[in-house]
């Protein structure tokens, strides 16, 4: 299937002349320049927010509108809710994918080589050695993290502001600050907030 980014610039008949990526319509090779190339940024009127997409842009703007009526998903099965559609639908896909579970902490894997690496966190096992300080971890994942202490390295930036973090996590949650994107709901007051632990030392969750 193709990729309307351009992934196959061939078969687009419009075609970026900075970085070869190809798209379907004139308007969209134009946007595509002015953003990625120009700077081109959207900024709300209102609260000043910052957005690279056009199309987060739109469907932020919608909710300083007084009569708009925002339309909410919630997971049923991890109570997440979600403003976009799209966002809903991808997500709703990892609860239908099969699920290994562990059978000590009931942590549920996308496949059985993940469910064999998590296991390692409960049996105490640490096979992977940092050269420089000599801290163990249970899985290369958390020794290349942790390695990053030392080397300063952070690999993931922000486009819109140009941070640059250790985790992909981390950048996730700093692009919540600019898109507004507060995907964990207070069940007392309906606050949003853009972590779980945020959520979970808000008053209501503290005092209930």
């Amino acid at each position: 299937m193709d990729d309307v980014n351009g992934i196959n610039n061939k078969k687009f008949p419009f075609k970026c002349d900075v970085c070869d990526r190809g798209f379907i319509a004139e308007g969209k090779l134009e946007l595509h320049r002015k953003v990625e190339h120009e700077g081109l940024r959207f900024v709300c009127e209102v609260c000043q927010k910052i957005f690279k997409s056009h199309s987060n842009y739109k469907r932020h703007t919608k909710k300083h509108d007084p009569d708009h009526i925002e339309t909410v998903d919630k997971c049923e099965k991890c109570l997440k809710l979600f403003s976009s559609p799209y966002a809903y639908k991808k997500h709703l896909k990892r609860h239908e994918a099969p699920a290994w579970i562990c059978d000590i902490c009931g942590k549920a894997l996308k496949s059985n080589n993940g469910l064999l690496k998590h296991k390692r966190v409960h049996s105490g096992v640490r096979r992977y050695v940092c050269h420089v300080c000599g801290k163990a971890f249970s899985s290369t994942g958390g020794l290349q993290m942790h390695v990053r202490v030392h080397t300063k390295e952070k690999p993931y930036k922000c486009n819109l502001c140009g941070k640059f973090y250790t985790q992909r996590g981390s950048l996730v949650i700093h692009m919540r600050f600019h898109t507004g994107e507060k995907p964990y709901k207070c069940n007392v007051c309906n606050k949003g907030f853009v972590t779980k632990t945020v959520l979970r030392n808000h008053g209501c969750m503290v005092k209930s």
